[in-house]
């Protein structure tokens, strides 16, 4: 793997890549180099066979504050911005959404701006009871950018995405659950130990039939219903000539657990 800048730690063993971001005296905002770094690191992870999930998360007491004010958008003109946007944003969230291998995202104190991008481009949240879930772009005159309004419409739905955002409303942990932004609330202390457990539990799982459902999933809300069967169709039949298949239907009919490799 390509080195990488100190602001994010990249560990990888046990079929699993881990993100961490490690600038806490910063709150983990996203420079552009960090946000290049990720999409990096996550684009190589998911070429290697042996990388079978990804999880992200940050050191200290919050788990990302957005991108990093003082040095992406300070001096810029609007061609800039919209650059930065097109050109690091959005390869970041695109890196994350399209990746084949889960990516689980850890939520360890307040998140906002860019840091709901990780969070929500994820395929699984948890959090811990310290989370507090910000949109306050209203409060500096702009709009929720790196695909935050796309993102929240998806998982929690129109209206309740138009709340959050036109009350730049602060939510707590409990309620950021309930509305739906978070699969699994954690202790403080438990996060870790949870996030070690799950990321293990769908490594060792059928990595080529995961990617082809994430896929799947996505589609289901963009394309017209027979379109969507006819991606099933393949899928299923794809899955059908692999080990993995043959191995989930064996260890079903053995009372076993399966033991996946991949494809």
């Amino acid at each position: 793997m390509a080195e990488k800048t100190t602001d994010i730690l990249f560990e990888r063993g046990n079929g699993r890549l881990a993100i961490t971001l490690n600038r806490p005296e910063a709150r983990n905002a996203l420079t552009e180099v960090m946000m290049d770094d990720i999409r990096s690191a996550i684009t190589e992870a998911n070429a290697d066979s042996q990388i079978r999930v990804v999880t992200i998360t940050g050191v200290g007491k919050s788990f990302c504050a957005g991108g990093d004010l003082k040095t992406l958008m300070k001096g810029k003109n609007p061609l800039q911005i919209r650059q930065l946007i097109h050109g690091g944003i959005r390869p970041m969230v695109q890196a994350i959404r399209t990746c084949d291998k889960p990516v689980i995202t850890a939520v360890n104190g307040s998140i906002a701006g860019a840091g709901i991008t990780l969070a929500l481009a994820a395929d699984l949240v948890i959090a811990n009871q310290s989370a507090k879930f910000v949109t306050a772009f209203g409060k500096i005159g702009a709009i929720p950018d790196a695909a935050i309004l796309y993102l929240l419409a998806e998982n929690i739905g129109m209206l309740r995405a138009k709340q959050m955002v036109l009350l730049a409303q602060s939510l707590p942990a409990e309620e950021a659950f309930r509305l739906g932004l978070y699969n699994e609330l954690t202790d403080d202390d438990s996060l870790s130990t949870r996030l070690d457990a799950l990321s293990a539990e769908i490594a060792a799982g059928p990595t080529m039939a995961h990617a082809l459902a994430k896929k799947a999933l996505h589609a289901a809300n963009q394309l017209s219903f027979e379109a969507y069967m006819d991606i099933e169709a393949s899928s299923q039949a794809l899955l059908h000539t692999g080990f993995d298949h043959d191995e989930g239907v064996a260890a079903f009919v053995e009372k076993r657990p399966p033991q996946f490799r991949g494809y």
